[in-house]
């Protein structure tokens, strides 16, 4: 069994395909996880890898002892760790509560008042059998059994009507449907063509390159965080302003984004090209937010972003403009 799992990516495009080799899912609202699960001699190990390959398995310790409950001696299981908002809705708002815990009394407490699922939608190893070469149905049949007896993951469930489905999420609030190609493999680190991605509602990641100082009720926290998106130079790439988030936070999030800010504050911009921001501060291009938006301007900046939260499971040079592809006849 692997010690570790790069995830297969999607490919943003702007409409969904046609055709009967295509399987639709929801896309979750929340941070990309793989399972490693093994039992032996009595005792079951479950360890929740991040995009990074960094150990989430403290963190979401009721995740790990559901998913010891798999009807299998060993799986890797790739999928989605989500939080349900007051509606019941995937929300990544409400899983920024769990982010960047390590205390054992903190993490029981955010476990009672937000507590994690996990959608689960592929199987990449089971019982001495690597299924990554294996065609998608035939993954995700053999998943459906393997997850069936756990309480707290859930099989992410495939349609082949990517009208309705669009039309359910977008009633939802959620961010899009995904589309896989039956017969494919899984490809590891890969962002093809074999998985697609559709959006209902504009959202992107972005790099934080500093904030501006708030006014009236916000005065001693800041006003807004001036973002980026990395783009390819000759000889390297450089971050380039998009523009300005100054919605979409609480006072607690106000709060730990101020004090992480200023551990990073420094003189110097990181920008290609300083936007025109009298006494702005600046950081050192550590922080990946998500953010929704209404849409591109033609100077190239986001147009009505609201913050969605941090990105933990992200690189800052990944951070690049997403633009969808055109889906291919």
């Amino acid at each position: 069994m692997p010690r570790h799992v790069e995830p297969m990516l999607c490919t943003l495009v702007d409409e969904a395909p046609k055709g009967k080799e295509w399987l639709f899912e929801t896309k979750w609202d929340g941070e990309r996880c793989v399972v490693f699960a093994a039992k032996a001699r009595g005792r079951a190990e479950v360890r929740l890898q991040s995009r990074l390959f960094k150990d989430q398995t403290a963190r979401y310790p009721e995740l790990a002892a559901d998913l010891a409950r798999v009807a299998a001696k060993r799986a890797v299981i790739d999928g989605e760790i989500v939080a349900l908002d007051r509606k019941g809705r995937a929300s990544f708002e409400a899983l920024q509560r769990r982010f960047g815990l390590t205390d054992a009394d903190e993490i029981a407490g955010r476990m009672k008042e937000t507590p994690a699922s996990f959608a689960a939608f592929d199987l990449l190893w089971l019982d001495g059998k690597d299924l990554r070469g294996r065609p998608l149905e035939e993954r995700r049949r053999l998943l459906r059994k393997v997850i069936a007896p756990c309480r707290r993951a859930a099989f992410s469930a495939g349609y082949d009507d990517a009208g309705a489905l669009m039309r359910v999420v977008e009633r939802a609030g959620s961010e899009g449907i995904v589309a896989k190609r039956l017969g494919s493999p899984y490809r590891e680190g890969v962002r093809g063509r074999d998985w697609l991605k559709i959006k209902v509602t504009g959202s992107q990641e972005v790099v934080i390159g500093g904030w501006t100082e708030g006014t009236g009720r916000r005065s001693s926290l800041f006003g807004a965080l001036v973002v980026g998106v990395y783009e390819k130079r000759p000889g390297g790439r450089a971050l380039v302003h998009v523009g300005s988030v100054g919605t979409g936070f609480d006072d607690a999030a106000l709060g730990d984004l101020l004090r992480r800010l200023r551990r990073l504050e420094t003189r110097r911009c990181p920008f290609e090209t300083p936007p025109p921001l009298p006494g702005a501060h600046w950081v050192r291009p550590k922080l990946v937010a998500q953010v929704k938006f209404a849409n591109w301007t033609s100077a190239g900046h986001l147009r009505v972003p609201v913050f969605l939260g941090l990105r933990e499971d992200k690189r800052p040079e990944d951070a690049v403009r997403e633009t969808p592809k055109r889906t291919k006849r």
